[in-house]
């Protein structure tokens, strides 16, 4: 409920996370985010497509981010339609083990052609 109706949600961390559950969360919410260009967060979030991203301590360009939604009335709209569909469960495990399938099928091809035996 309150992510439903908030604008922008802020992920200042000073941490190197993986996959923050809070920017998916957002996400989920078609709700934009600001957060530091650091790790997995950088790779959820796009600048200027779907969220806004920071220096790691820069008060002054999270600042700047922050005016930026406050000033151009079209930005907020922008990054809203951007916002990427969260994938649920059973979508992240099916490509994953497609992924590993797919591995598995180049080893056994690998070691065949080596005259490998397992």
């Amino acid at each position: 409920e309150i992510l439903r109706n908030t604008d922008v949600m802020v992920v200042p961390s000073r941490w190197y996370e993986n996959s923050p559950n809070s920017i998916l969360e957002a996400f989920a919410m078609h709700v934009p985010v600001i957060t530091t260009n650091l790790g997995g967060m950088a790779e959820l979030v796009t600048h200027n497509q779907n969220g806004l991203l920071f220096e790691i301590d820069d008060i002054d360009e999270l600042r700047h981010n922050l005016q930026r939604l406050l000033t151009d009335r079209n930005l907020l709209q922008k990054l809203q339609s951007a916002v990427p569909a969260v994938k649920i469960l059973h979508q992240e495990m099916g490509e994953i083990i497609k992924h590993y399938s797919q591995y598995l099928h180049l080893c056994v091809g690998l070691f065949l052609f080596l005259g490998v035996v397992v």
